[in-house]
Formats: C-alpha cells, sequence, structure tokens
C-alpha cells in the first residue's frame, strides 16, 4: 500500500437564519498516519469539529439569543490540530494560544472528513467532474430528533477515487446549509514539517 501523501485545501461555507452566510478555509495535510488540520476562521476547536459531526450536519446551531450573539464572535488566529491514527493523542491549539492534548478519536473525522470511507446508506445518483477530477455524486439522508423535535437533512456527496470534493447539507424544510468543498487538492505534496506538533 502506497504512503498517503496528500494536502486538501477545503472552503466551509454555512448559512443559517439569522446569521450572515460563514465561510471559513481548511487545510488538511496527510503523510502517512500522521496529519495536520489548520482552521483559519478564528473559531475554537469544538466548533469546527461540529461541522464534521453534528448530528444533523449542519455544525454548532445557536439556540438562544445569546448563542446567536456568540455565535458572531472570533478570535484572531486559527485551530491547529496534528496527530496520528496509530496514536492514543493528538495536539489542540486554540485560535486563543491553548494547547492541549486530546484523544485521537476525536480528532480523526475532522483530518478524514474529504477521504471516502464507507458509503454506507448512501445511494449512487450518477458521474459528474469536479476540480478537474471524473467523480460520482452520492446522496442520503440524515433523520433523527434533536430537541424534541425532527430532523431530516438531505446529503450530497462527490467522490473522486479516495476522496470526497464536495459535502452538501441542505434542510429538508428550511433554508439551512453547510457545503465543504475541496477547492485544491495536492498529491506528494506534504513534507515532514508539514505535519510535526
Amino acid at each position: 500500500m502506497a504512503v498517503r501523501n496528500v494536502r486538501a485545501r477545503i472552503l466551509v461555507t454555512r448559512s443559517i437564519p439569522g446569521l450572515p452566510e460563514f465561510q471559513a478555509p481548511l487545510t488538511i495535510w496527510w503523510l502517512g498516519a500522521r496529519f495536520h488540520v489548520r482552521e483559519e476562521s478564528g473559531r475554537s476547536f469544538r466548533e469546527v469539529a461540529e461541522d464534521v459531526v453534528a448530528a444533523r450536519g449542519f455544525g454548532t446551531l445557536p439556540r438562544t439569543v445569546e448563542g446567536l450573539m456568540d455565535a458572531h464572535i472570533r478570535f484572531d488566529g486559527h485551530v491547529d490540530v496534528t496527530g496520528a491514527v496509530d496514536t492514543e493523542r493528538g495536539t489542540v491549539t486554540e485560535p486563543w494560544g491553548d494547547v492541549w492534548k486530546c484523544p485521537i478519536a476525536h480528532l480523526t473525522p475532522l483530518a478524514t472528513q474529504f477521504l471516502a470511507g464507507e458509503l454506507g446508506g448512501q445511494t449512487q445518483r450518477g458521474r459528474t467532474r469536479l476540480l478537474d477530477r471524473d467523480g460520482t455524486e452520492y446522496t442520503g439522508r440524515l433523520e433523527g430528533t434533536e430537541d424534541g423535535r425532527s430532523y431530516r437533512s438531505n446529503v450530497r456527496r462527490v467522490v473522486s477515487g479516495a476522496y470526497v470534493l464536495l459535502r452538501e447539507v441542505t434542510d429538508e424544510v428550511g433554508p439551512m446549509r453547510l457545503r465543504a468543498e475541496v477547492t485544491a487538492l495536492d498529491e506528494g505534496a506534504v513534507g515532514e514539517g508539514d505535519v510535526k506538533a
């Protein structure tokens, strides 16, 4: 098996009623089992990770007036996440400078978000091109209950080989949307310095 060596630049765009549209550039480096993620919006690690792991697929949603006000708070700086899948813990550096260790299982969803992995529950819809690559479009649905209310989110992915070039989540009944699109994918471009903790 070839050693994974790839850098992905991703633009995350989120639209939520009551908030201005939000965009965040994200870069992920992989070299073998090691990774480095940098998100440059000034959000905390928790907020950045929620873009990938939140049940509805939209990241952290404000639920109170205070939450709406907090959604506008951004720090100068960026989040850096480093680790290796064959270790127990990785390192998180928050935009305000705090550095802490975190179980690797909490970090890998963020680092692997553009890797195709399992597509169970997804329906193949057809072929397309994105980023000058041939891809396959898949659709699916996230369903559940949150705060006592049912939700359904539609998920669309464009997969090219080992990579998810586009992940788009839309609310079935409302205008919420989160889109994570790979804007550059460079294989063989990662060096030791890119994945150092």
